[in-house]
């Protein structure tokens, strides 16, 4: 009966995170300005709630202290962000983002990251 837990257990973890996809090619712009990560940086598929974005973007150190400077002061404008040379998603930055992670939601999403996260850039 242990090994029964442990099993479905292991399926609810699997179920809830979700896969995540790195090396995915990533530009950020905000106005003129550019951010290209140097680091690889991943996408982690969550599951969807009302309260839960359907992806989470999340950088990788030094690109994270790298962002927040970038992003600092620019609060209120639009920011294009780029995943295989396409803008997939496009929200106006409401914070400086200091932790390296964009959280994003379905109503800033196109359907091509979707498809990029689960089968790569074409």
């Amino acid at each position: 009966m242990e090994s029964i837990a442990k099993i479905v257990m292991a399926f609810l973890v699997l179920f809830w995170v979700g896969a995540a996809q790195a090396g995915l090619p990533v530009r950020i712009q905000i106005g003129e300005a550019v951010f290209e990560p140097e680091a690889e940086v991943s996408f982690r598929r969550n599951l969807r709630t009302l309260s839960t974005p359907p992806f989470t973007l999340k950088m990788q150190a030094p690109d994270i202290e790298a962002f927040a400077v970038f992003t600092q002061g620019r609060e209120g404008q639009p920011m294009q962000v780029f995943v295989c040379n396409e803008v997939v998603f496009s929200p106006d930055l409401r914070q400086q983002i200091t932790n390296g992670r964009i959280d994003i939601h379905t109503a800033m999403v196109n359907g091509r990251l979707e498809v990029f996260v689960t089968q790569g850039c074409p």
